[in-house]
C-alpha cells in the first residue's frame, strides 16, 4: 500500500503513478506530496540515476519530492477538466560525462497544466493544442482517459525537461585520454600532457 502524504479533503489517492478521477469532487483543492516511500515515484528517480550513471549496478542513492494540487473544473468549453498546478525537485549522482567521475546534480521544475478527456481533446477544435488559456492562465494541455490521469507520465515529462543530460563534475573537466582512457584532471600521459 502506497503512503501518499495529502490533505484530508475527498480526492482520491493516486496508485501505481495513476489517479481516478471518476469521482472526484468538483471545485476542491487536493494536495499530494509524494516522495521515495512510493514505489513509483523510487522508479523515476531510479530510471534518471540509471540513465546518468556508468555503473549499471548503482542503487538508488538520490532523493526525490513531488508536490502536487488537483482542482476539477467545469465548463461549457471543456466540460470536467482538471487543473493541476506542481513541482519537482531531485538530488541524484551521475557520471561526468567527460571523465566519468561521479557527481551530483540536482533539479527543480514547476509546472502547471489542465486535463482534459481524451475524446474532446482529440475532437477538431483541441486536436492541435498544446496549451490552453485558462482565466489569466496558459496551461499545458494534456488528456484523461477512462477517467484516469496518468501521474507518473507528467512527472516523468517534467523530469527530462530540466534534467542535465551533459553533467560535468567540474566546468574545466580535461576529461579522458581518447587514446589511453587516462584521466587527465589527475595525470598526464605520452598522448596528451596535462596542461597547468
Amino acid at each position: 500500500m502506497e503512503t501518499t502524504t495529502h490533505n484530508p479533503k475527498s480526492g482520491p489517492k493516486p496508485h501505481n503513478g495513476q489517479i481516478n478521477v471518476r469521482s472526484y469532487p468538483f471545485n476542491e483543492e487536493n494536495e499530494y506530496h509524494l516522495d521515495m516511500k512510493i514505489p513509483w515515484i523510487k522508479d523515476l528517480l531510479k530510471e534518471l540515476e540509471q540513465d546518468q550513471m556508468i555503473d549499471e549496478d548503482h542503487a538508488v542513492s538520490g532523493s526525490i519530492e513531488v508536490k502536487l494540487s488537483i482542482q476539477k473544473k467545469n465548463t461549457n468549453t471543456l466540460k470536467d477538466h482538471f487543473i493541476l498546478h506542481g513541482s519537482v525537485k531531485a538530488h541524484y549522482p551521475c557520471s561526468c560525462v567527460k571523465c566519468l567521475e561521479l557527481t551530483h546534480e540536482s533539479l527543480e521544475n514547476e509546472f502547471s497544466c489542465c486535463f482534459i478527456d481524451y475524446e474532446l481533446g482529440n475532437s477538431p477544435k483541441f486536436e492541435n493544442s498544446t496549451y490552453i488559456d485558462h482565466g489569466l492562465d496558459e496551461l499545458e494541455l494534456y488528456t484523461y482517459d477512462n477517467g484516469v490521469i496518468n501521474l507518473k507520465e507528467l512527472i516523468h515529462e517534467n523530469i527530462y525537461m530540466v534534467a542535465n543530460p551533459l553533467p560535468l563534475h567540474h566546468i574545466e573537466c580535461k576529461g579522458l585520454c581518447p587514446s589511453c582512457g587516462v584521466n587527465l584532471n589527475l595525470e598526464n600521459c605520452s598522448h596528451r600532457p596535462l596542461k597547468n
